[in-house]
């Protein structure tokens, strides 16, 4: 055996690698751990986090990759595509480390409940409002809760996260748009699942059918955008079935637990993304990630010019409304569809069913803000516009009939005036619309976005509301 001279930096370098690896880190491991542990504790969560929910993202990966349906799948795909079975479980095992969040949950907390919630303090008055909230913690306790959420916004999830902090650590799915350093280790971070949408890859898709099926059996608390995309116009957007029906057939997977679909309807004063939407939708463009980009830092670079110049103004009020749990297996035995495994015309029928069902839903706890509330009045005037007092009584009107409707009332009545005001004040500021001879018109260059607010509780509206009075 030969002597292998090793110069000492060499050395020091390869004995301080063994250290770290061996001691170093592990010790590390363990504080974190240490930490995490604290952290929940202290957070009292409705559901604290499972632990597959904590763990690395190597490990849920493997735990993916040995799922029997993704064994057979690769065995399908090597098949099909003539590969080597190896090189189909390499690439199947791409697609579980894309997938696959690797939650902080120590991070999460912290950021989400410190510096997230005081930065959108400062942009927006938020509220959350629960429809039940003892039948919304008995649903985390004992069944895999799953937010079903419409998408108004790309804040959606981070009102909503910070809306939920109290009661669990939401796991979100988001589209290919955020995979990019630094966001994409940010997003796995705070628990995200990336998915890619459109994707015909059956290898793929059984990779993902796989990791909803572990994390639903696992009581991981999920939550997804059921349109699958922003919406262009306000209006509440016809479903997407492929996350739906992924979680709907992990019930079978899930043993004893049940799923509880939880609707939320999300809504806004002001949408950061409405210029760049109306943008796009008026060239008949589709939302590239470049576009999305530029748009976005021309829309920081405006508010930056705001605030230098003391001009800028929050955005008024950013509501989200969590309704009643909706127990899965009690949905399906009232219909009379199967529980376990089914047929694909049976199961298409009653994903297509749930579907609706929580679209109406979150369609009906659709938040009435004062600028939706106002432009929707101001959309049924006479050309010629309305008077402030016609403007105000037409928009108290629509409240009140709304109240009787649904049994409730989304702005009490002592702050209904100052909240009309509002409306009103926020559609100058933004110059949708104008005061011209004591009137309140619409600005026809900006119609588009007084249309897209009052789009947003349209639904509710349903031509029903008779126009208000020329004064």
């Amino acid at each position: 055996m030969t002597p292998v001279a090793v110069p000492w930096v060499v050395l020091a370098v390869l004995a301080a690698g063994c250290l770290y690896g061996l001691v170093l880190r592990r010790l590390l491991w363990r504080r974190r751990a240490r930490i995490t542990s604290e952290v929940l504790r202290k957070a009292q969560l409705s559901a604290p986090p499972p632990a597959f929910q904590r763990l690395g993202r190597a490990a849920a990966a493997d735990l993916v990759l040995n799922d029997a349906r993704v064994r057979e799948a690769v065995l399908r795909a090597a098949v099909e595509s003539g590969a080597s079975q190896a090189e189909t479980f390499a690439e199947a095992r791409d697609y579980a480390m894309e997938i696959s969040p690797s939650l902080n949950a120590g991070l999460y907390l912290r950021f989400v409940r410190g510096p997230l919630k005081s930065f959108l303090d400062k942009w927006f008055r938020i509220r959350v409002e629960y429809r039940d909230e003892r039948a919304l913690r008995s649903a985390l306790a004992g069944a895999t809760p799953v937010f079903v959420m419409n998408h108004r916004s790309n804040l959606d999830y981070v009102v909503a996260a910070t809306s939920l902090s109290d009661h669990a650590i939401v796991s979100c799915v988001v589209g290919e748009w955020a995979r990019y350093w630094p966001l994409e280790p940010f997003v796995r971070a705070m628990g995200g699942s990336f998915l890619r949408r459109g994707s015909r890859s059956r290898l793929y898709r059984a990779v993902l059918a796989a990791q909803v099926r572990a994390a639903t059996r696992a009581g991981v608390a999920q939550a997804f955008f059921i349109e699958g995309r922003l919406s262009a116009d306000g209006r509440l957007g016809e479903p997407r079935l492929g996350m739906l029906e992924y979680v709907v057939r992990s019930l079978s997977a899930a043993g004893g637990r049940d799923i509880a679909f939880v609707p939320v309807a999300a809504n806004y004063d002001r949408v950061p993304e409405d210029a760049n939407l109306q943008f796009l939708k008026t060239r008949g463009w589709s939302p590239t990630r470049l576009r999305s980009w530029r748009a976005s830092l021309g829309f920081f670079t405006q508010q930056l010019g705001l605030r230098l110049r003391r001009r800028w103004r929050p955005f008024g009020a950013a509501t989200v409304r969590v309704g009643a749990p909706v127990s899965l297996r009690q949905w399906l035995e009232a219909r009379g569809f199967p529980v376990g495994p089914a047929d694909a015309e049976v199961r298409s029928a009653r994903v297509q069913a749930l579907a609706e069902d929580l679209m109406r839903r979150i369609g009906r706890n659709m938040p009435v803000l004062p600028v939706p509330l106002v432009a929707a009045v101001l959309r049924k005037g006479p050309p010629e516009g309305l008077s402030l007092s016609a403007a105000r009584e037409a928009a108290l009107g629509v409240l009140d009939r709304l109240g009787a409707l649904r049994g409730y009332f989304d702005i009490p009545r002592a702050d209904r005036e100052p909240a009309v005001e509002l409306g009103i004040r926020l559609l100058l500021q933004r110059r949708i619309v104008m005061r011209k001879g004591g009137r309140l018109q619409i600005r026809e260059a900006r119609r588009q976005f007084l249309d897209y607010y009052a789009n947003t509780i349209a639904h509710l509206l349903a031509d029903e509301t008779p126009a208000p009075r020329p004064g």
